[in-house]
Formats: C-alpha cells, sequence, structure tokens
C-alpha cells in the first residue's frame, strides 16, 4: 500500500504506511453416529470464512547515516480495521440406508468482536537505493492490545493472535 514519510534532521523521520491485506480459510469437519436400528448418520461441514483488513502504522523511525547501505530502527502505533468478514458453512447429513444425503446451507458474518484494533510497533531494517528506488526490507513485531476475532474456530471463527511478526519490503521513490 502507500506510504508518506516526513524527514526531519538528525536521521530522524515520521511515517504513515497503509498496508491491505485479504485472507481467509477453510475448515472442514466429519461425524458418524449410529444409531439403532441400524442406521448410521454421517455429517459433514465445511466452513469458509474470510476478511478485509487495512492496517494503518505511525512511526518514528530513525536512520543511521552510512555511505551505502543505511540501518534504521522505528517505533509506534498501529490502528486495524477487519471489515467484510463473512463465513459460509455447508452441512451435509445422509441417513443411512434410510435416503439420500440432505444438504444445508448459511452465510453470515465471521465474527470481529473488535472490528478496530490498535497496537504498539517496533521494528528493524535496512535502506540502499537502486537508481532512483529505494529499497528497504525490514522485520516488524506488532503487538495489539485486543483480538480481532475472539468467536471459537469450530463454530467458523477466524482464529487471532495479538503478537504479529511480519518480514516486509518497502519500495519508494
Amino acid at each position: 500500500g502507500p506510504t508518506v514519510e516526513l524527514r526531519l534532521p538528525f536521521g530522524v523521520s515520521v511515517e504513515l504506511d497503509a498496508i491491505y491485506r485479504h485472507f481467509g480459510f477453510t475448515q472442514s469437519q466429519s461425524m458418524r453416529i449410529f444409531t439403532p436400528p441400524n442406521v448410521l448418520v454421517s455429517v459433514f461441514t465445511t466452513t469458509r470464512t474470510s476478511a478485509s483488513d487495512w492496517e494503518l502504522p505511525l512511526l518514528a523511525k530513525y536512520r543511521l547515516h552510512t555511505p551505502v547501505v543505511r540501518p534504521y530502527l522505528d517505533t509506534g502505533i498501529a490502528w486495524d480495521f477487519v471489515g467484510g468478514s463473512s463465513t459460509d458453512t455447508t452441512t451435509v447429513f445422509h441417513l443411512m440406508p434410510v435416503g439420500p444425503p440432505t444438504t444445508s446451507a448459511s452465510s453470515g458474518g465471521g465474527g470481529a468482536q473488535h472490528e478496530l484494533a490498535t497496537g504498539f510497533v517496533a521494528g528493524a531494517g535496512l535502506e540502499f537505493h537502486a537508481g532512483f528506488l529505494r529499497i528497504a526490507p525490514e522485520i516488524r513485531l506488532t503487538r495489539w492490545f485486543s483480538q480481532h476475532f475472539t468467536t471459537p474456530v469450530d463454530v467458523g471463527g477466524i482464529p487471532s493472535n495479538q503478537t504479529q511478526l511480519e518480514f516486509l519490503v518497502g519500495i519508494t521513490f
């Protein structure tokens, strides 16, 4: 996504990024139950969950002034907005040997408990020039103050972790 940086004296700068992600997962479960008299009930459920995510980190950055590669450290705060979460569930019931399978389907929200989360960010990277481009690989750690999703995974929720470690590559000109 886009980035804006304000360079200040003494190797200090302030940066605002906008990072977009789309994510999702599929979960399948099956269960068989034997009931008298000689009836087997098979249940197969597939749940597909997806969401869109915008992360907006505001960072203070410090660069060392070295000739070729400039190491840097950054820290700040990030806001993360999850929207458009959805869950689609398909369940197939089959009573054997009584009759043909029965299918039911449902759709709904993905269960974001906190659509907006805030977190602390710290990172380190290297910046170098390639022609008119600046390339800056970085390792960034974000610790979110709350979980986005607390709905259990077994009912179609997206698992949410409060610690996020990423490898990012910034390309600017």
